[in-house]
C-alpha cells in the first residue's frame, strides 16, 4: 500500500486567540479570531500604544484576514453545515453587528446565537435593541420578547424553525412564528424536532410537576422528567425519562417502561433503523445494566457514561464497563480485553460503516493503545481526539498520532512519513481512497490530503 500526500497552507496561527479555532464540518476549512493592532499603532510611541490605541480583533478564514473590529463575540466563528459559509458577531464603535460571509447586519445592542439551517440555505440569530430581544431570520426581524433562550434556535430538516422566548417571566416555544402557551419553565436542550421535521417536543415544568409537550399537546405530568431532552427516532418515535415518587422509568410513545431506582440520564439511544431502544438503569442494591427493548443485560458495577452505541446496520451494540480489574468493552454481549482505561468519546469506540469491524482507543502505562478488530494495532503517546476513522468502504482505517513532540498520520498501521507540530481537526475520508486533515507546522495551518493506493 502507498499513500500519496499533498499539502495546502491555510495561514498562520501566531495571533490566534484562545478557544476561537473552528474547523468546518467537512474538515477542510479553518476559521479563527486573531488580534490586530490599531491602524495608528505604528505612529504612536510604544509606551502609549496599549492605553491609547487598544488592539482590535478580526476573523481569519482559510488564511484570509477579514475586517478589523473592536472585538468579536466570545467563542469561535460558526460554519454552515455545508462548510461554505462563516458567521460571527462583532462590535464596532460600541454597536454590534451580525456578520455573514463578510456581510454586516445591524447595528444592534447585542448579538446572541447564530445558527444555519441544516441545508445551509437559511440563517438565524438573536439580537438585542434596548431592553428587548428578537430573532432575525434570513434578514427579517421577528417579534420582540424580554429574552431569547440561549442555545434554543432550531431548524428542522424540512425548513421549519423554532426557539424559546421569555415574556413577563414565562417561557414559550415559538414554532414557525406561532407561540405555544406560556410555561413556568422549559428544560435546557429543548425544543427538539423529529428527524423528518414533522414533530416538535420539549420538556416543560411548573407547579412542582414536569412533562413533555409534543406538537403543542401536554403529556402526562410526572414528579420529574429528570430534565432530560426528549429523543426522537428516525421514524418519529418519541422517548424520554420520567419519575413518579422514587421510581424512574422510560416513556416511549406514551407507554411507561419498567420502574427502576435510577435510570441513566442521557443514556437513551434509538438504533439507526428505529426498531430498538436502549438505556442504562439500576435497581436498589445492584449495579447498572443496559436495557435494550425491555430486556436487561448483565449487571456491572459501573457502566461508563455515554459509551453505548449501535452499529450502523442496527444489528450490533457495544458499551464500556469499569470493573475492579480495569475497563473493557462489551460487544454483542461478549466482554473484551481489560485495559487501564477506555475512552467514552464519540470516536473512542467505532463500528465500521459496514458494521463488520470495530476499533477503539485504550490506555496502558501512560500510553494510548489502538485496538482494531479485537487485536492491538499500535501504541502511541497520544492518539488524535477524533480518531480512529474508517473509510466509507470499511477497508481502511486512519489515525493521527503523536510520539514525543511529533504528530503523524497513520493509515492501516503505516505512518505516511510527514511530521507535524499539531493537529487542528478530525481526519475525514471523502472517498474510500481519499482523506484529509488540518495540521500545524511552524505556526502554519496546513491541509493535508492523502490518496491511498492499495496496489
Amino acid at each position: 500500500m502507498r499513500v500519496t500526500i499533498s499539502e495546502t497552507e491555510l495561514g498562520n496561527l501566531e495571533d490566534v486567540l484562545p478557544d476561537t479555532l473552528a474547523v468546518s464540518p467537512d474538515g477542510r476549512r479553518l476559521a479563527y479570531c486573531a488580534e490586530v493592532p490599531h491602524p495608528l499603532a505604528h505612529l504612536t510611541p510604544s509606551f502609549l500604544r496599549e492605553a491609547a490605541l487598544p488592539q482590535g480583533q478580526r476573523i481569519v478564514v482559510d488564511g484570509k484576514p477579514g475586517k478589523r473590529y473592536d472585538y468579536t463575540r466570545e467563542g469561535p466563528p460558526v460554519f454552515s453545515p455545508d462548510s461554505q459559509h462563516v458567521a460571527f458577531g462583532a462590535v464596532s464603535g460600541k454597536r454590534w453587528f451580525a456578520v455573514i460571509d463578510e456581510n454586516e447586519a445591524g447595528p444592534y445592542d447585542a448579538v446572541g446565537d447564530i445558527v444555519f439551517s441544516l441545508d445551509s440555505r437559511h440563517v438565524a440569530y438573536a439580537v438585542q435593541r434596548g431592553s428587548r430581544w428578537r430573532v432575525v431570520l434570513d434578514g427579517h426581524e421577528l417579534k420582540e420578547y424580554d429574552a431569547i433562550g440561549g442555545g434554543t434556535l432550531r431548524f428542522s430538516s424540512n425548513g421549519r424553525f423554532a426557539y424559546v422566548a421569555l415574556e413577563s417571566g414565562r417561557l414559550m416555544a415559538v414554532v414557525d412564528g406561532q407561540e405555544s402557551r406560556a410555561y413556568e419553565g422549559i428544560a435546557q436542550g429543548s425544543p427538539v424536532f423529529s428527524p423528518d421535521g414533522r414533530h416538535l417536543a420539549f420538556a416543560a415544568f411548573g407547579s412542582g410537576k414536569e412533562w413533555v409537550v409534543l406538537d403543542g399537546q401536554d403529556g402526562p405530568k410526572y414528579t420529574s422528567t429528570l430534565r432530560s431532552v426528549p429523543l426522537f427516532s428516525r421514524d418519529g418515535r418519541l422517548a424520554y425519562f420520567a419519575r413518579h415518587s422514587e421510581e424512574q422509568f422510560v416513556v416511549c410513545d406514551g407507554q411507561e417502561g419498567k420502574p427502576y431506582s435510577v435510570v441513566g440520564r442521557g443514556s437513551l439511544s434509538f438504533s439507526p433503523d428505529s426498531l430498538h431502544l436502549a438505556y442504562l438503569a439500576a435497581a436498589d442494591g445492584d449495579g447498572g445494566h443496559m436495557v435494550v427493548d425491555g430486556k436487561e443485560g448483565p449487571i456491572y458495577g459501573v457502566i461508563l457514561k455515554d459509551t453505548f452505541r449501535f452499529s450502523p446496520d442496527s444489528r450490533r451494540m457495544a458499551y464500556g464497563v469499569k470493573g475492579s480489574r480495569g475497563s473493557f468493552w462489551v460487544v454483542d454481549g461478549r466482554e473484551g480485553a481489560v485495559h487501564e482505561a477506555i475512552s467514552g468519546s464519540p470516536t473512542g469506540f467505532v463500528f465500521s460503516p459496514d458494521s463488520r469491524r470495530t476499533a477503539y482507543v485504550a490506555s496502558r502505562k501512560g500510553k494510548m493503545l489502538f485496538v482494531l478488530d479485537g487485536k492491538e494495532a499500535g501504541v502511541y503517546d497520544v492518539i488524535g481526539a477524533a480518531c480512529p476513522a474508517f473509510s466509507p468502504d470499511s477497508k481502511h482505517v486512519a489515525l493521527t498520532v503523536r510520539d514525543g513532540d511529533i504528530w503523524r498520520v497513520v493509515v492501516d498501521g503505516i505512518a505516511t512519513g510527514e511530521e507535524y507540530d499539531d493537529v487542528h481537526g478530525p481526519l475525514v475520508f471523502s472517498t474510500p481512497e481519499r482523506f484529509h486533515v488540518l495540521v500545524g507546522r511552524d505556526e502554519e495551518v496546513v491541509r493535508v490530503e492523502g490518496i491511498i493506493d492499495a496496489a
